[in-house]
C-alpha cells in the first residue's frame, strides 16, 4: 500500500473504535498478505455506513472531513482509494433515506464524486 494511504488509514482508524476494529479484521482476513488498498478502504466505507446512525455527529463529521482532506490532497493513490473504496462503499451500503444526511457531511469535492457515482 502506498505510504500516503497507510498514513491516512492510521489517522482514520483513530476516529472510532468501529473503524479500528474493521481495520484489524481486514488485516487478519488477508494475513499474511497485505489487503488490497481498495478492499481495505471499501471495508472501512462499509463500516462507516453501518455505524452512521450509531456514532455521534461529531464522529461522522470528523470521518467525512478526513475523506474530503484525502480527496483534495492531490495524491492520486489516496484519491483513488478514497473514491473507489470508501465513498463508493458508503453510498453502496447506506440506505437511500440517509443519502441526504451523508451528502451534507461530505466536502465539496467528495460530494461531487458521490453525486456522479450515484447518478451512474
Amino acid at each position: 500500500m502506498e505510504s500516503s494511504c497507510s498514513e491516512f488509514v492510521e489517522k482514520f482508524i483513530k476516529v472510532s473504535p468501529g473503524l479500528h476494529a474493521t481495520y484489524m479484521e481486514t488485516l487478519d482476513y488477508w494475513s499474511p498478505e497485505e489487503p488490497p488498498t481498495t478492499i481495505l478502504f471499501g471495508d472501512l466505507g462499509i463500516r462507516i455506513a453501518d455505524d452512521f446512525e450509531k456514532v455521534d455527529a461529531a464522529v461522522n463529521s470528523q470521518i467525512f472531513s478526513l475523506i474530503e482532506t484525502a480527496i483534495i490532497s492531490g495524491d492520486d493513490a489516496l484519491i483513488t482509494a478514497i473514491a473507489t473504496g470508501t465513498i463508493e462503499a458508503v453510498f453502496g451500503r447506506v440506505a437511500t433515506e440517509h443519502w441526504p444526511n451523508v451528502l451534507n457531511l461530505l466536502g465539496e469535492r467528495s460530494r461531487k464524486y458521490a453525486e456522479a457515482w450515484l447518478a451512474s
